[in-house]
């Protein structure tokens, strides 16, 4: 797996691989007021070919320069623990993920559900034309794709690690 921007890219599956690609070349190609170099250019294609081969070790610490907040566009190479999904499973909390949105279903240790989600749920239109909105006794919003163990344990859900990504 990839990190890129708190983002995850499986690069074994071809539709993450070309978001990868896609989101690589928005972030390079929409500078404004930015002096691309052939340097640059160069390097993009290198960090192209590298997904495209899948090959996550060489893209882990590989940075494109001058591209992001800080000048740079940053690969990481995480584990698929660090994707929350992935660890509660692991550590065994049941876990439903939506079909539809960044949204993940858990049974924490006190049996209950908790909702995890960088969204609040969207009000459902009634028969009468109202709307309803969706209450969670227990709902934990995240914000920017990241989520740490002492927000998960504020839901009794125990994770030894300190951060994960969403999703």
């Amino acid at each position: 797996m990839i990190k890129l921007n708190n983002e995850l890219y499986d690069l074994s599956i071809a539709g993450l691989r070309k978001a990868l690609h896609e989101e690589i070349n928005t972030l390079f190609w929409d500078q404004e007021g930015e002096y691309i170099t052939e340097e640059m250019e160069e390097e993009l294609q290198e960090a192209h070919d590298m997904i495209s081969a899948q090959d996550e070790d060489g893209l882990d610490g590989f940075i494109i320069d001058g591209v992001d907040m800080d000048g740079n566009i940053h690969f990481e190479k995480v584990s698929e623990d660090a994707y929350l999904e992935e660890a509660l499973k692991e550590a065994g909390y049941g876990v439903e993920k939506s079909n539809v949105s960044r949204s993940l279903y858990v049974i924490n240790d006190e049996g209950e559900e908790v909702r995890i989600a960088d969204h609040k749920r969207p009000s459902a239109p009634t028969v009468g034309g109202n709307y309803v909105e969706h209450h969670y006794d227990n709902e934990l919003i995240v914000e920017n794709n990241q989520v740490t163990a002492e927000e998960l344990s504020r839901y009794s859900i125990e994770l030894e690690k300190g951060e994960y990504i969403l999703g």
